[in-house]
């Protein structure tokens, strides 16, 4: 394989797949997303500016005139649909989400520019809740029709080297004339296994390695040197509660009784809010809601605070110097709806390694005719 492989990268997001697919050597050859601001810092990161656009309106054949490619030329074609309606938190009410069906605009830009490779990401709902079975089924009938070979596997994002437990279903296809879909080995594990303790993988990133060395802050402060380090502001209630909350891992439920705030006091569920990240271990999902500790377990190990769009990001695996453009709200969104950048770029070597063996191979008969 000579050169940089080719990528189409669909839903693209704040660039966290195409960071992965540049790592590992790929070229970006085009993109779209629909958020203005997530096309900004899309451009900014990663130098190709996406057509911001809603793909269910744009024809694959008109997207392939604006970005100048042909059907057949492409190595990889990848496509994060958005995962609100078929993920457990939305329950029944994700099944009238009007961007499921954006998973059906995937299959029709496969089957228009016939990628060598594809990589399809999304939650583990959609093959687990009935409404995502329906479009997952679809999903896959469609390719098979194509002529893909497909491997599908759930992946949780540390063992890829993301300092974050992020479950993920991912679905690797091949076109027949490139063999079986590759797909990456796990680098990382638990420290405690064999595989870590013999040293055939590196212990998962944790929350220590990601965000360790940035600057303390209390709610409401911001690094002078970074905005994007900038610790939400705290209503007095809610920061006395978080004050009480045992440092490193500690559980909202370790707070005496009598000083849970009311929404806590006749509900069972969702015991990971306000409570702290653990300083040794990766931490939890990373959502939009990642700044707001009322949203899941994004209480910052020891200070007294939320954590920061900076340290959210780090926790992605986004580089460090990373710029996000928006709205904070927008920015959050950005960080929590990426694909983390470690987790493409494992597949990308994959798939690149599997290109490289084929050039190879089709060197190797072009000698012998001679």
């Amino acid at each position: 394989m000579n050169g940089a492989g080719t990528v189409i990268d669909l839903f693209a997001g704040a660039g966290g797949s195409a960071l992965g697919f540049i790592r590992a050597s790929f070229r970006i050859a085009g993109a779209a997303e629909i958020d203005p601001d997530a096309c900004r810092t899309y451009e900014g990161l990663i130098g190709v500016r996406p057509l911001c656009v809603d793909l269910s309106e744009l024809p694959p054949e008109m997207a392939a005139g604006l970005w100048n490619v042909k059907p057949g030329e492409i190595d990889v074609l990848v496509g994060c649909p958005p995962c609100q309606g078929f993920t457990r938190l939305r329950n029944d009410a994700g099944a009238s989400d009007p961007r499921n069906g954006l998973v059906m605009v995937f299959l029709e830009y496969v089957s228009y520019f016939r990628p060598r490779f594809l990589v399809f990401e999304n939650v583990p709902g959609l093959i687990r809740l009935p409404h995502g079975k329906a479009f997952y089924l679809k999903l896959t009938k469609g390719l098979l029709r194509l002529g893909y070979r497909l491997r599908k596997k759930e992946v949780d994002a540390a063992d890829y080297g993301v300092p974050q437990h992020r479950r993920r279903l991912i679905v690797i296809g091949a076109r027949k004339d490139m063999g079986q879909p590759p797909f990456p080995r796990a680098t990382h594990g638990d420290p405690r296994s064999p595989k870590v303790r013999s040293g055939r993988q590196l212990p998962w990133l944790t929350v220590r390695d990601a965000i360790g060395h940035l600057p303390p802050l209390r709610a409401g402060d911001q690094d002078p040197n970074d905005p994007l380090h900038r610790a939400p502001k705290m209503g007095e209630r809610v920061l006395r509660f978080i004050v009480q909350v045992p440092k490193d891992g500690g559980s909202r439920t370790q707070v005496p009784e009598e000083e849970w705030l009311p929404c806590h006091r006749n509900h069972n569920g969702h015991k990971d809010t306000y409570s702290r990240l653990a300083w040794d271990r990766p931490s939890g999902v990373i959502t939009s809601g990642c700044c707001n500790v009322s949203k899941g377990r994004f209480a910052h190990p020891e200070q007294d605070r939320a954590i920061t769009p900076r340290e959210a990001a780090l926790l992605q695996g986004f580089p460090p110097d990373a710029v996000f453009y928006g709205s904070l709200d927008s920015i959050r969104r950005q960080i929590g709806n990426a694909v983390p950048p470690p987790l493409a770029e494992a597949i990308a070597r994959a798939i690149r390694e599997r290109l490289e063996r084929r050039s190879l191979i089709e060197f190797s008969k072009r000698a012998k005719a001679f």
